[in-house]
């Protein structure tokens, strides 16, 4: 199941979590959702390139949110392995969203 993700995969046997993974919830939004969250990464990066400064300034605000909703709307395995694939470590992470708040805390993790 986990052959294209290797590192979930080691993740999954270090926890032996393989009789639970037909139980497991990936996505925590439905599809049409799911869909809409890709369709809006896409634009904000797509804006994020742009020669528009307006256009730059208006997705350099929304990369935050685009990063906490896809945050939540995805199991931990399928984060780790984002980062994993990126060589992002938690600090990194920080490092790129400092800006994000979670119940009036700074992101640190």
């Amino acid at each position: 199941m986990f052959d294209k993700f290797p590192h979930t995969q080691k993740v999954i046997q270090e926890l032996e979590y393989e009789n639970y993974l037909d139980q497991t919830e990936w996505l925590f939004c439905d599809d049409e959702t799911a869909l809409l969250s890709l369709a809006k990464l896409v634009k904000t990066s797509e804006q994020l390139t742009s020669s528009n400064i307006p256009d730059r300034l208006a997705a350099k605000e929304r990369v935050n949110e685009d990063y906490l909703e896809v945050g939540r709307s995805i199991h931990a395995f399928a984060r780790n392995e984002a980062r994993h694939q990126l060589s992002l470590s938690n600090d990194n992470v920080a490092q790129l969203f400092s800006s994000v708040e979670i119940s009036g805390a700074r992101f640190t993790n």
